[in-house]
């Protein structure tokens, strides 16, 4: 099968048997991380994903299971709101160890909204002591910030 938008091949399954068949495959791969030996998580990815036009491995890119519930990256999030042809713009406007601004504008909203996530808000949310916080502190500060604007302004196209 292919992907009608680019004509690249895409392995998908189309009932849920055939995906319930993928994720017990897959579940046997190493390359999977902590999703090893999981079939259901992979399984509730994979649907998950093909709600929102993913195929297959680019769902188990996309989104992690987080406390038991299936979470797109933020990452993600700022793709699917690119894409949309409701989003005028999503854009980085500034980014550092201590600070990160998005701003966004939705077609028909009178005026663009800006979002910041600071070290400050990390350390309120008690996120400093998370390792990837530590290592890469700019990178987890843009993500934070870009998933909150991206929910707050297009929850409809994150459902």
């Amino acid at each position: 099968m292919s992907d009608s938008k680019t004509g690249i091949a895409v392995i998908s399954p189309s009932t849920f048997q055939e995906a319930q068949d993928m994720s017990l495959t897959l579940a046997k791969s190493a390359l999977l991380g902590t999703l090893t030996n999981k079939p259901s998580d992979i399984l509730l990815i994979l649907m998950t994903g093909a709600e929102l036009g993913f195929a297959p491995a680019q769902s188990l890119r996309a989104i992690d299971i987080i406390k038991g519930k299936p979470t797109l990256k933020a990452e993600t999030m700022a793709a699917l709101v690119r894409r949309s042809p409701v989003c005028e713009y999503l854009t980085l406007v500034s980014s550092d160890a201590t600070k990160a601004v998005y701003e966004t504008k939705r077609k028909g909203s009178p005026s663009p909204v800006r979002m910041e996530f600071t070290a400050a808000d990390a350390a309120t949310a008690k996120l400093q002591g998370n390792e990837n916080y530590q290592k890469f502190p700019k990178a987890m500060l843009r993500a934070r910030c870009v998933s909150a604007l991206c929910k707050a302004e297009y929850s409809d196209l994150l459902l």
